[in-house]
């Protein structure tokens, strides 16, 4: 299995490696990416990932669970003031 799957083409799948925070690649002769194992556990296993990915922290992303229920589930019942 790939992991890049199911791209083919060598510049997709460099910018899916881009895109998935591995900024510092080299093409191999073929146009495909060439990384190391060292370095992809790395990204993969590291806070680097963090820094590199997105500008949203993973700790401080949160589910919409109000949009989730609205689609899929029952309305959201109303709380009562007393």
């Amino acid at each position: 299995m790939k992991i890049a799957e199911p791209l083919v083409q060598p510049a997709a799948i460099m910018r899916w490696f881009k895109r998935s925070g591995f900024p510092d690649l080299k093409p191999r002769p073929g146009g495909l990416p060439l990384i190391s194992r060292s370095y992809f556990d790395a990204v993969t296993t590291s806070s680097m990932r963090v820094s590199i990915g997105s500008t949203d922290a993973p700790q401080n992303a949160q589910p919409n669970v109000d949009a989730f229920r609205a689609k899929y589930g029952k309305p959201k019942k109303l709380e009562t003031v007393k």
